[in-house]
Order: C-alpha cells, then structure tokens, then sequence
C-alpha cells in the first residue's frame, strides 16, 4: 500500500511543477535574451537632447566669460582709479617691476587686480594673406608712469615704497 500512495505524491509534485512552468513561462521568455537585445545592451547609449545641452553648456560658458572679463575690468578699473595704491595704506603702491621680458622693456603688475601695465610694443597677429602675420603697435598703458617712477627710484616691490 504504502507504494500507491507514492505515485500519487509524485503525480502531484509533476501537476505543481507543470503549473509553475506555465505561469513563468510568458516571463521566461520575456526575460530571454536575444541576439537583438544582446546588441541593444552592447550600444551605448546616447541623450536624445545632447545638441540642446550642448549649446545650453556653450552659452553659459560664454556668459561666464563675458561676466568674468567685465568683473575683471571693474576690479582693474577701481584699482586704477586708486592710483594701484594699498587701500590700508595709501602711501604705498601695489605694482612690482617685471623685467623679464623678451624685449627688454620693464613692466609693471599690480599685485591687487594682476594688471598687466605694458609699454608702447609691437605684436603680431595672424593674416592669411602675409606669412609673416599683421604687426600692430599697442600703445603705452596709461599707469605706465607708475612703473618709469618705479625704475628712476631704483624700486623693485611697490609695497612699502612711495613715488
């Protein structure tokens, strides 16, 4: 007897299994991997909007820029109008003496708002139409008296020196 009862626990175990099978089947298959999804997981993946946020990304930056050259100016400016003094002491000015440059004239820059006070000097630009490049004269930056004074006072650190 105890044989009959066997087979019959086993036919029900092969019903559960077959009924299980059924229910997972239709997610089996959706959960299969195919050759096609297999190359749709291996594509990278690319954003529908990348142009837009790329021209979003190029236009802040160039707004940064633009703002960031007119904060720099703003600075250069007042500082300027201060005569590159030091604002706790204004008997002392901010502007040290470079002398290294390739052309052998002495500039000035001030240690406050890194202004760069050049002579009169030539640079060359690029023009397509003479190999040798366009050369144009900059004129003498207007706080260049500042760095002359400097070099007749034998001066080589603005701070704590008076003009």
């Amino acid at each position: 007897m105890p044989e009959k009862p066997e087979k019959n626990e086993s036919d029900v175990v092969a019903k559960t299994v077959e009924a299980v099978m059924a229910t997972l089947a239709p997610i089996l298959k959706e959960i299969s991997l195919s050759p096609e999804k297999i190359e749709a997981i291996r594509r990278p993946w690319v954003d529908p909007n990348q142009a837009e946020t790329e021209r979003k990304l190029r236009e802040q930056m160039a707004n940064d820029e633009k703002r960031g050259r007119a904060k720099n100016k703003a600075v250069q400016d007042a500082c300027a109008k201060m005569g590159h003094r030091h604002p706790q002491d204004p008997t002392k000015n901010t502007v040290n003496i470079i002398r290294n440059f390739h052309d052998g004239q002495s500039r000035g820059i001030c240690q406050r708002c890194l202004k760069i006070i050049q002579p009169l000097h030539w640079e060359i630009y690029y023009d397509d139409k003479d190999p040798n490049g366009r050369r144009v004269a900059i004129p003498e930056d207007e706080d260049y008296y500042i760095v002359r004074q400097l070099e007749s006072t034998g001066a080589n650190s603005g701070f704590g020196t008076a003009i």
